[in-house]
């Protein structure tokens, strides 16, 4: 991958976890939030990912957990998700 790429990666995420922190605020949140990153741990999404969920935690004052679902083109993290119990 080269540099541009992940530069526009990272700026896309973070943008997803802007939009995702204010409509967050608006809804009731359960005991635990977990933030799905689908990406393996290190990388500069994943930085972003642990960033905005240390942001989230503050702000929600609940337990936020990061989990990496890095695999499949995002395939194992949509997975997770989909197999999370409903809120």
């Amino acid at each position: 991958m080269s540099h541009q790429h992940l530069t526009r990666m990272t700026w896309i995420a973070s943008a997803f976890f802007v939009l995702f922190a204010s409509m967050v605020g608006a809804q009731t949140t359960p005991a635990l939030t977990k933030v799905v990153i689908p990406f393996p741990p290190g990388g500069p999404v994943d930085i972003i990912g642990r960033i905005a969920a240390d942001a989230l935690r503050n702000q929600l004052k609940t337990t936020v957990t990061v989990e990496n679902g890095q695999g499949a083109n995002g395939a194992v993290a949509v997975n997770t998700i989909k197999q999370a119990p409903a809120d």
